[in-house]
């Protein structure tokens, strides 16, 4: 039997169903939310534009809108709305950057950079100000770029790449001393910062504190790095002080290939090429010579007139020495004849081939005069005087024939300087040849004429029984 109490219950039940009708009914805003997230970009355009001129200005609202002209490509319209927004709302964050984002779609990197700039008048993030200063190294704005990086350092976020493309925009600016501090006031260097310091000391004219630099961070950094340490002192005119810092690191130095080739090069440069060759020479006796610097060692020894223990290096390397420049190589060759080791010139020649001996013709002709080869060292000697196409090639093999005594070829192949003129001259006076003495005092004449050749002229005339001629030559 329905009670009253029944029908009143069901009348609830009714009216709360019509209630849950209406509330699951869509209304006009999540209509056009759901049309938006379904794709329906035309259908979702048409009511957010309506929303929107409808006097909703929230920011999802705006959001929204701004994201279906982006879809629609529309990207003008999507800037003109946000920037709209923020003059509304300075303060929305979350916008802002959306328009940053928006300007990089429209390649608009100037309006980028100043959305940038407003977003960071707060306290900025770490992210924000790196790439604030990258697009200020991309516009080449200095002045920006430095003050942006202080702030990293301002908010501790500094990294030490950081520290170092600070200091060198102070640098570039002029401002060695400030960019110098900077670096100085880091409790531990990397990425190159000691030998960037040097430097900026050095420009500032602090030569003093960059000798100190330079000294404290070579005990520290690796051989590679104190070794550019000690050759920045040296090329910026620092070479007493470089050679001070390299010889303080001791035994180290003197392991390494790198420390060791700074110091002999420093020394040689000092022109201190005895005590380079000492240090070498010893090393080598003891059979610790590093072996990049063996060629520096053997050189040392040409230039030091030890023959000796060049050759000695050849018939008994420490190191390999077919990797020896062929410079170097002709050196010790020409060294070997001269010495008249033939085992040592031999086992060059076998090392870097008989072509190389025979490019260099002089050396060719030593070779084969110390073999014996007569005919071997006159082919050479022809080969060399139909080469020879400069003054001083030439006056190379005049001297040659003088060596040997042939004075008459070296006039007429044409020797030129006064030197060799003179050579010629007295040999022929001490081999009792007064026709070619008179040659070469003609020649004399001709080239450099002064009293002083006048009177060998008069002299040699005078031995060839010709005395009003020699007089006359010493009038003239």
């Amino acid at each position: 039997m329905i009670t009253a109490r029944h029908r009143t219950i069901a009348v609830c039940m009714g009216l709360a169903a019509l209630g849950a009708g209406w509330a699951v009914i869509p209304r006009p805003r999540e209509l056009a939310l759901m049309r938006l997230c379904d794709k329906q970009f035309d259908r979702a355009l048409f009511d957010y534009e309506a929303r929107y001129k409808s006097g909703d200005r929230s920011a999802p609202t705006v959001g929204a809108l701004t994201d279906i002209y982006l879809q629609h490509g529309n990207v003008p319209k999507a800037i003109e709305l946000m920037e709209e927004h923020l003059k509304r709302n300075p303060s929305d964050v979350a916008a802002r950057r959306r328009l940053g984002a928006y300007y990089q779609f429209a390649q608009q990197p100037l309006r980028y950079v100043e959305n940038l700039e407003l977003l960071l008048t707060g306290k900025p993030s770490e992210e924000d100000l790196r790439e604030l200063s990258r697009a200020y190294s991309f516009f080449h704005r200095p002045t920006e770029q430095v003050r942006t990086l202080r702030r990293l350092v301002e908010h501790g976020y500094a990294k030490p790449q950081d520290a170092v493309d600070l200091a060198n925009l102070l640098a570039s600016q002029g401002k060695m001393r400030e960019a110098a501090e900077l670096l100085a006031s880091r409790k531990q260097f990397d990425n190159g910062m000691a030998e960037m310091l040097v430097r900026l000391r050095l420009d500032a004219g602090q030569p003093e504190e960059a000798i100190a630099v330079a000294a404290r961070a070579a005990t520290v950094e690796t051989d590679e790095s104190a070794a550019r340490l000690v050759a920045i002192l040296a090329a910026r005119g620092q070479r007493r002080a470089a050679r001070e810092a390299v010889a303080g690191l001791g035994e180290r130095a003197l392991r390494s290939p790198e420390l060791l080739a700074q110091w002999t090069s420093i020394e040689t440069s000092l022109g201190e090429t005895g005590t380079a060759f000492e240090r070498l020479d010893r090393l080598a006796s003891k059979k610790k010579l590093p072996c990049p610097l063996a060629d520096a060692w053997m050189e040392l020894a040409l230039r030091k007139q030890r023959r000796d223990r060049a050759i000695g290096a050849v018939l008994n390397p420490v190191c390999p020495i077919d990797k020896t420049p062929a410079w170097l190589a002709e050196g010790l060759l020409e060294a070997s004849i001269g010495a008249n080791r033939l085992d040592a010139a031999e086992m060059l020649r076998r090392l870097f081939g008989e072509r190389q001996v025979q490019n260099r013709l002089l050396l060719a002709y030593d070779w084969a005069m110390a073999r014996g080869d007569r005919a071997a060292a006159e082919s050479a000697l022809e080969r060399a005087a139909q080469a020879a196409s400069t003054e001083a090639a030439r006056e190379q093999v005049a001297a040659l024939f003088i060596k040997h005594g042939e004075l008459d070829r070296a006039l007429r192949f044409g020797a030129r300087s006064r030197q060799t003129l003179l050579d010629v001259y007295y040999l022929a006076s001490d081999s009792k040849l007064p026709a070619l003495r008179l040659s070469a005092a003609n020649a004399l004449v001709a080239s450099f004429d002064s009293a002083e050749v006048r009177i060998l002229r008069a002299s040699a005339l005078a031995d060839l029984d010709q005395p009003l001629e020699a007089l006359v030559s010493c009038l003239i």
